[in-house]
């Protein structure tokens, strides 16, 4: 790490510490100019990117690629969103390691949501938080939220006479949580209700 300034060091060694909170043990390597973190005992690897770096767009995806041919898969955190959105990076790696509890969507019951739930469970859980939209389903177990899915409005499309498309444009699911084939039902519930061709 002697390539590194000392501000750093710092935040790369946060993320250690946060790590070795939840018992992640992990170690540093440098490849070229990449600064990698790799998680022990999984084929997972953080590659650290300051805000202030020289890399091109193709050097990023050449990188993942590389090492998704060895079965390993890379992601890329920015010091901006590890400074601004630390719980909700440390809950996406934990998904990706696949150490979640895990909630299976027939158990799930799908409701409508009000903005500020909606807007509150977002800047939780998801790492680009709220933005506007106008329609808003919540997944729920018992009572507890647990992911939530917004849309844009419907939006007809010239090519067709009855051809209406919506984006989806957020999903987020409560920290800790995986819930398998829940994104899925709040795409069938919503498509069921509106009658859209989902982006």
């Amino acid at each position: 790490m002697s390539n590194l300034t000392t501000k750093e060091n710092a935040w790369h060694h946060q993320i250690v510490s946060a790590l070795a909170e939840l018992n992640l043990g992990s170690h540093f390597f440098l490849l070229d100019h990449f600064s990698l973190l790799f998680i022990n005992k999984h084929q997972l690897i953080i590659h650290l990117v300051n805000v202030n770096n020289h890399f091109k767009p193709a050097e990023l995806i050449a990188l993942q690629l590389n090492y998704s041919s060895e079965g390993i898969k890379l992601i890329h955190l920015w010091e901006d969103v590890w400074f601004a959105k630390p719980r909700q990076a440390l809950a996406r790696i934990m998904s990706l390691l696949g150490l979640n509890k895990k909630i299976h969507g027939r158990k799930t019951k799908i409701h409508k949501l009000d903005k500020v739930a909606t807007e509150t469970f977002l800047n939780e859980n998801h790492l680009q938080a709220y933005v506007s939209c106008r329609y808003k389903l919540g997944l729920f177990e018992n009572d507890d939220l647990i992911a939530v899915a917004t849309f844009s409005a419907l939006r007809k499309m010239s090519h067709s006479i009855d051809y209406k498309s919506a984006e989806l444009i957020r999903f987020a699911v409560k920290s800790g949580y995986s819930v398998s084939g829940g994104l899925s039902k709040l795409l069938m519930i919503f498509s069921s209700n509106t009658n859209p061709m989902i982006s």
